[in-house]
């Protein structure tokens, strides 16, 4: 995808200073994660919205409360993911923007995930938005790359407690009883979009269409790219836990500004 290669600690380094930044200043920060479906997203801004005062917005959950609520939009949107197609602008924009605003109010971090490839006008309304709130020279876009075939690995083995959300993986990450909630004891289910036929149909609409509307987002803020398929997740988060204080201001300013170096 990019012809620059990072390594891990480039990622850490960022992600760290980033955070630091936000997290120590009054003035709020933005991080949009970007990458294929299940190349981590939701689990790398879920780790942080559960350990440090983030915001998190995500554009699944956001559809899959709209879906639990039962209304005739939430009925259409349910219909459209079974089917492995995208959700109408319209629709999307509408959801997103009103959450913004809302996360905005609480939090000095605000991590948006898996927002702006659905379609060529989602950064646009990304940047329009960020701009609106007063964010758009404090946003960073980190691209986590994962090949087709660990992520189908990742999502076939997915499992996920209707009850609480939390959520698990056969391979990676096994709940304690076989198919109950370690949290709540409620039974495990397999989403929708997590079969064989819808996860090759996501993927592959993330590589033609998704992916190059992403790609604007390297021309607006900086960004960061991480190859999830090549380093240990939980050993990044715990040294991520471990440094998150300890990085200087002048430090996050310059890196900031160099992003691909």
């Amino acid at each position: 995808m990019f012809n620059i290669q990072k390594k891990i600690y480039i990622f850490v380094f960022l992600f760290v200073l980033f955070l630091a930044e936000s997290l120590s200043s009054s003035l709020s920060g933005v991080l949009i994660l970007t990458g294929p479906p299940g190349s981590g997203k939701g689990h790398l801004a879920s780790f942080f919205a559960s350990n440090y005062p983030c915001g998190h917005i995500s554009a699944g959950d956001l559809l899959r409360e709209e879906v639990n609520k039962k209304t005739l939009i939430g009925l259409s949107i349910e219909n459209t993911i079974r089917q492995g197609k995208p959700v109408a602008n319209e629709v999307m924009h509408s959801l997103f923007r009103g959450k913004v605003t809302e996360e905005m109010g609480k939090h000095s971090l605000l991590i948006i995930d898996g927002f702006g490839g659905q379609s060529s006008e989602d950064v646009p309304f990304l940047r329009s938005l960020l701009e609106q709130e007063g964010l758009s020279d404090r946003t960073i876009a980190v691209f986590l790359e994962s090949s087709d075939e660990e992520c189908q690995k990742r999502m076939e083995g997915r499992l996920i407690c209707n009850h609480c959300a939390r959520v698990y993986n056969v391979n990676t990450c096994p709940p304690k009883t076989e198919i109950l909630c370690d949290v709540c004891s409620k039974q495990l289910i397999q989403r929708p979009q997590d079969t064989v036929e819808t996860i090759r149909n996501r993927l592959a609409r993330y590589r033609t269409v998704m992916e190059p509307n992403y790609l604007q987002l390297t021309q607006i803020f900086p960004w960061v790219s991480f190859d999830v398929d090549h380093g240990e997740c939980t050993e990044f988060y715990q040294k991520l836990a471990t440094i998150i204080q300890h990085f200087p201001e002048s430090m996050v300013q310059n890196f900031v500004k160099n992003p691909g170096k």
